[in-house]
């Protein structure tokens, strides 16, 4: 089911993740969910795939791939803005997501209930 982009990848995040998928060979996706798990209950969990999974929700991207969102996820996640931010020769893929209430101390994990 393809929808509007309410989740937003930044362009350096963008050109990240076009880099990890040219790695792999292309013809790959970005798959984003979110488990139980870490200090805080949940953590997100990214993944490069080459087909949606079925319900998944999609949403395309400009420079040519998709993000895919596990339903039950979206809750967690609409809103969401992903970026990536360069710390000396390392960089990491960051998420400002508006529906986290808490994170953990190592900031690996979140929950969204006070």
């Amino acid at each position: 089911m393809q929808h509007s982009n309410p989740i937003q990848i930044s362009p350096a995040a963008e050109k990240h993740i076009q880099k990890q998928i040219a790695k792999e060979g292309g013809g790959k996706n970005l798959r984003v969910s979110v488990e139980k798990g870490g200090c805080s209950g949940l953590s997100y969990v990214l993944g490069l795939v080459e087909k949606q999974e079925a319900g998944d929700l999609v949403f395309p991207l400009e420079s040519g791939f998709s993000v895919f969102v596990e339903p039950t996820s979206y809750t967690y996640l609409k809103g969401m803005q992903i970026d990536f931010v360069k710390k000396g020769f390392n960089g990491q893929l960051v998420f400002v997501n508006p529906n986290v209430k808490k994170t953990c101390g190592c900031g690996e994990s979140f929950s969204v209930e006070e």
